[in-house]
């Protein structure tokens, strides 16, 4: 599979380079979510595919285009819905793009420019109100910091510092408990704001259904897929 997705990349970026527009031309290798499987490589990540651990929610990221410089990396979080802004502002058509729309133009980013504070630090949120292989959750994501609230654990949240503790293993929330509700807070300040769907408790659930426990890195879920054909 990776020898067939290397040979079609580099017959696009051939391509490219036939048709001459290789000066104008921004090629974005990215996915959608975190591989498929939990325990297949991805160390030290936590989780995968439908879950809201780091292994869930990080993707490849490589853009090659115009400006941007050779060989660059960068460490400024970013999420799939920053590319409308960024084709947009790269396309110089930003005064189109809806005032209220969700993300922000990475082209500072791609380019190599400085950004600013407020922006490298914006927070980003993730949301999954539903079981499926994962139990229903939320997340926010600001620099470094991370905070997870699993709604079956609706007294306790999960903080991680991802600059330190990227497989998210040491939850330090109740080590810095004011921050830890500030974040808990402003995440779902945002998720009421947006109207976001919230789990609710099922009084007719099966009292022998495993409860999911984030304290247990071993535990891997697994509620059942919605199609067998997703497992």
């Amino acid at each position: 599979m990776t020898e067939d997705l290397d040979s079609a990349v580099g017959q696009v970026l051939a391509k490219l380079d036939e048709l001459g527009i290789v000066d104008n031309t921004f090629v974005i290798f990215t996915s959608d979510n975190g591989y498929h499987g939990w325990n297949e490589g991805l160390e030290p990540l936590r989780g995968a595919k439908w879950w809201i651990w780091d292994g869930g929610l990080r993707v490849p990221l490589i853009v090659r285009g115009p400006g941007v410089p050779q060989r660059s990396r960068s460490a400024v979080n970013v999420v799939g819905y920053d590319w409308l802004p960024t084709f947009a502002d790269l396309g110089g058509a930003s005064a189109h793009v809806p005032k209220d729309v969700d993300g922000v133009s990475l082209k500072p980013v791609l380019l190599g420019q400085p950004v600013s504070g407020s922006y490298a630090n914006r927070a980003l949120y993730f949301h999954y109100p539903h079981y499926r292989v994962s139990p229903p959750a939320s997340a926010i994501i600001i620099g470094d910091k991370k905070l997870l609230h699993f709604y079956e654990w609706p007294d306790q949240n999960f903080r991680y510092d991802l600059q330190g503790d990227l497989g998210e293993k040491n939850n330090i929330a109740a080590a810095n408990p004011e921050e830890s509700a500030q974040m808990f807070s402003q995440m779902m300040s945002r998720l009421k704001s947006v109207d976001a769907y919230f789990p609710k408790p099922n009084p007719k659930a099966d009292p022998k259904m495993k409860k999911y426990d984030p304290n247990n890195l071993a535990d891997q879920g697994d509620f059942g897929p919605a199609d067998p054909s997703d497992k």
